[in-house]
């Protein structure tokens, strides 16, 4: 037997007013599984008996259609989310917040900002496409 599909939930991140979150779903590369996606969060459900749960879509990747089919609505859409790169290295927002700056890198100023530290420094920003926030409430 082979595991063709896998979908996880742990207690909500960021929003604690909901019990769960939906963390990833995903499949093989290269397999679709029809009402794979009803089926495990069906399971999960059944199983957990969530009053609420969370989940986020990746702008880069999804459109969020999939939650809507399954009674999820749509509550939020955020903004685009920037990490720093140099070279192959990848940094967080959370990473390099100003305050944690003067620990990794080798020329900071205090007067100046997050960006400009970080771009003084050699590492350049990059955005994603934001992210559609769902709840499904049972």
């Amino acid at each position: 037997s082979e595991l063709v599909s896998v979908m996880t939930f742990d207690k909500s991140r960021f929003d604690q007013k909901h019990d769960y979150e939906l963390v990833r779903s995903a499949s093989k590369s290269g397999i679709t599984v029809q009402g794979g996606f009803s089926k495990l969060l069906s399971n999960f459900i059944k199983t957990d008996q969530p009053k609420s749960l969370v989940t986020y879509a990746d702008l880069r990747f999804s459109t969020g259609k999939v939650y809507e089919k399954n009674g999820f609505t749509l509550i939020n859409e955020s903004k685009p989310n920037y990490w720093y790169y140099k070279g192959s290295q990848i940094l967080t927002r959370w990473q390099t917040q100003k305050h944690k700056l003067c620990t990794f890198l080798e020329n900071f100023d205090t007067m100046l900002s997050e960006e400009q530290n970080m771009f003084n420094n050699g590492y350049r920003q990059f955005f994603d496409a934001g992210n559609k926030v769902f709840e499904r409430k049972f």
